[in-house]
């Protein structure tokens, strides 16, 4: 994966605890009408249209946890997908959480079903690591204190790589470091640790070190929003082999249908000397009210498929996401980047991504 005689195809998994047998965190539902400076632009944000419909999607989310058996169908199902779309790799996050319920409890690992399903299938993982969202933290996870928070972090990651470094050779450090304010003005992550000088650096040198030493011969990914035009590149290319960049030019522009924005990969390969894949790229469906359409994202999704692969800098491209899901997350057009819906039917990007793989391999 990731070589540079060969295009890698992936895609990201959001709802990741569909594939270890987990509950799903609490929905981020808003009961008013608010308007403020999101992630990626200022959006209009409106009460949910129906909201009988929010609480039928809440009850489809059962706080139990699956058995083994439903996870390894569910898993069976993706691998299937994944292989008549000749999709190579995921993208999965692997939430502290679900191998610490608590920082002080012993760590399980819900995840081995999926990984081992996806390994003997042939299909790569980019694992991604640490990620500080407050839905994947544990209890007791000390968020007001960096060295704190830094010590209980990698003493838990290390025990996570070293329990896969067999099956998995691709880690993500945490997600989108020059971006962390961002997140949390939207209440994706919480406390004060992202807020404080140099921060960044100290999380992601701290797991880069766990996996150079659990797994040496590992490639390690750091991945930025690249939407902005003030990344410091040099903070991050000390610690990955390879540079991930995450682009939404249609994500607050529901008209805008172009992936030319992709090309910053050659600036950035020739800037860092490092490998650059397109970490996440996508285009919600909706909803309908600002302007998304499926029709729209199936043609973003030809766009970023054309420009990707066609751009020498570029090694992989990985779409945002597979599928929509009962889970609420927050701004509203967060729910529809799926190329599925949340029952797992393909939706017009799907085929288009598909046929663009098939037509590019």
């Amino acid at each position: 994966m990731f070589q540079n005689d060969k295009f890698s195809w992936g895609i990201s998994l959001d709802a990741i605890w569909n594939y270890a047998g987990m509950p799903p965190p609490k929905s981020m539902l808003l009961p008013y009408v608010l308007s403020l400076k999101l992630p990626r632009g200022p959006v209009e944000v409106y009460d949910h249209l129906n909201s009988d419909q929010v609480i039928e999607e809440q009850l489809n989310l059962t706080n139990e946890e699956e058995s083994m058996n439903e996870v390894k169908e569910i898993c069976d199902d993706l691998v299937i997908r994944l292989k008549e779309a000749k999709i190579s790799f995921v993208r999965a996050w692997f939430p502290w959480s679900f191998f610490y319920r608590s920082v002080t409890d012993p760590p399980e690992f819900p995840m081995d079903t999926f990984v081992e399903t996806l390994k003997s299938n042939g299909i790569e993982i980019l694992s991604v690591l640490g990620n500080g969202y407050s839905r994947f933290l544990p209890n007791g996870a000390s968020v007001d204190h960096l060295q704190m928070y830094v010590n209980q972090l990698c003493s838990a990651s290390t025990e996570i790589v070293r329990h896969y470094k067999d099956s998995i050779k691709f880690w993500q450090l945490e997600n989108e470091p020059n971006w962390w304010r961002e997140h949390a003005a939207v209440d994706w992550r919480s406390g004060l640790i992202w807020f404080e000088h140099d921060s960044d650096e100290t999380i992601i040198s701290c797991l880069h070190d766990v996996v150079r030493k659990e797994c040496p011969d590992a490639k390690i990914v750091v991945n930025v929003e690249g939407d902005r035009s003030d990344i410091n590149f040099d903070r991050y290319t000390k610690y990955c082999d390879i540079i991930g960049l995450d682009l939404y030019p249609g994500y607050t522009h529901p008209h805008e249908i172009s992936a030319e924005k992709i090309r910053i990969a050659s600036d950035v390969k020739k800037a860092t000397g490092k490998q650059v894949i397109i970490a996440e790229t996508g285009k919600p469906s909706g909803p309908k009210i600002f302007g998304y359409t499926e029709e729209g994202q199936a043609e973003y999704i030809k766009s970023a498929c054309d420009v990707a692969s066609s751009c020498d800098a570029v090694d992989a491209l990985c779409v945002w996401r597979f599928s929509d899901s009962y889970w609420r997350s927050f701004p509203m057009q967060e729910n529809h980047f799926g190329l599925l819906t949340k029952r797992r039917e393909p939706k017009a990007a799907w085929f288009e991504y598909v046929n663009q793989i098939r037509d590019k391999s």
